[in-house]
């Protein structure tokens, strides 16, 4: 059986880069220098983290160590005509976990930018639910804050809604909004 590769272009890497500076520059998207007002000043820039989360989404991979060593892998492109030293793989697990920016000022601002493309002002939106991990909680039950014994990692914040597609479903509501206009994803809940 052969084995799946993750691989893109390195032509696609350079411009979704490239789209990407873009787009937070038109944004002012803010790029903090360090952690907090007292951290150590950043060596790697904010947007150089953010781009290595958007390859690791693009390609697939969730584990941290994979995400070093693709990171590790396509250095040279990600870091274009910056003088820096390929991230050690203890720091880009810190800075993806503690990203700097919260990701509702990332969500606003990405969402203002989306309301600026879209002339028409003609968006969609849909719902989606989410199946949560662990046992179902019956309304009834939930309703009465009764957990049954033997019902162990049971999802206390999920919550009951009909979907047309899966019926009733137990879990977690994701709300998006597209342009008809423009297809990039506006908001995403």
């Amino acid at each position: 059986m052969a084995t799946k590769s993750n691989k893109i272009s390195k032509q696609w890497i350079r411009e979704t880069c490239a789209d990407f500076r873009a787009f937070l520059d038109e944004t002012n998207f803010p790029d903090p220098e360090r952690l907090g007002e007292r951290g150590p000043i950043f060596k790697y820039p904010e947007w150089l983290i953010m781009f290595v989360a958007i390859l690791s989404v693009e390609l697939k991979i969730k584990s941290y160590v994979q995400i070093y060593k693709m990171a590790l892998r396509y250095w040279d492109i990600i870091a274009e005509d910056m003088d820096l030293s390929p991230i050690s793989g203890r720091q880009l697990r810190f800075r993806l976990k503690k990203s700097v920016i919260s990701m509702e000022s990332q969500q606003r601002s990405f969402f203002s930018y989306f309301l600026s493309l879209s002339e028409d002002r003609t968006i969609s939106a849909d719902k989606m639910m989410n199946k949560a991990k662990g046992p179902v909680w019956h309304k009834k039950q939930k309703d009465l804050g009764i957990i049954p014994k033997g019902l162990r990692g049971v999802d206390q914040k999920a919550t009951w809604c009909k979907s047309n597609a899966d019926r009733w479903v137990y879990g977690h509501g994701s709300f998006s909004l597209t342009s008809h206009k423009h297809p990039v994803l506006g908001c995403f809940l």
